[in-house]
């Protein structure tokens, strides 16, 4: 297909418009889009639905490999909070820019 000629770059910047979940889902599409999800440098979770758990917030945090986050959008309800020093604590890691 012809999207999956563009350049990995552009690929990145088109990809870190998508919520992670869907971000995420890209990687079935082709082996050249099984990892790419993991260079995009903007994370944006909403664990409001069952959709996504809190394991799925860390799990996608550990296997992130971009240099370093621009952006990192969390959309938790309370019972999440406890959680969020170990957020915390990897995208500082990472060194988080914003």
């Amino acid at each position: 297909d012809r999207i999956s000629e563009l350049p990995e770059v552009l690929l990145v910047h088109i990809l870190s418009s998508l919520r992670t979940k869907e971000l995420i889902a890209t990687s079935v599409l082709s082996k050249r889009w099984r990892y790419l999800w993991k260079m995009v440098p903007n994370l944006n979770f909403d664990c409001t639905t069952s959709m996504v758990s809190s394991e799925d917030v860390y799990r996608s945090l550990i296997l992130h490999k971009a240099p370093f986050l621009e952006s990192l959008s969390l959309n938790i309800e309370d019972t999440v909070l406890l959680i969020l020093e170990y957020w915390l604590e990897l995208v500082f890691r990472t060194m988080c820019v914003n």
